[in-house]
């Protein structure tokens, strides 16, 4: 796995219950997967102590991006199902009527956070769709 809870933890991230971490990690990871064409290893993200400072940097760079990919996937699904505090887009008093605004997290603003988030935190060769 790319990453494991206690370097989400690290990272300052804890919106991730700890019995559904694996699941958005693993999901993250696919993610990453995709993006990457199955380029990145779980070696790649975790560098010998004997590594050079940049490929240590790079290494934690796309650890926080895949922590970030999990809060966005995890955000997704709880506004999806109502439970991360989504905004009332209406409400009734009577009868009792409430309609969620999930709209911030439509499949589109989705794909585009997490484009955003492979841009900003994979280098340009981890993602290049060429061939060199």
């Amino acid at each position: 796995m790319y990453i494991n809870r206690e370097e989400y933890g690290k990272y300052g991230y804890s919106a991730v219950p700890e019995t559904e971490f694996e699941r958005y990690a693993y999901n993250a990871e696919t993610v990453v997967r995709k993006y990457t064409f199955d380029r990145i290893s779980d070696a790649d993200l975790h560098p010998d102590e004997i590594a050079d400072a940049e490929v240590k940097r790079i290494a934690e760079m796309n650890q926080r991006g895949v922590c970030e990919l999990v809060d966005v996937l995890h955000k997704q699904e709880q506004e999806t199902v109502g439970d991360a505090g989504a905004a009332i887009k209406s409400f009734s008093n009577e009868g009792y009527s409430e309609t969620l605004d999930t709209s911030g997290q439509s499949a589109e603003v989705v794909q585009g956070k997490i484009q955003s988030i492979m841009r900003s935190y994979f280098t340009s060769e981890q993602l290049f769709r060429g061939v060199t």
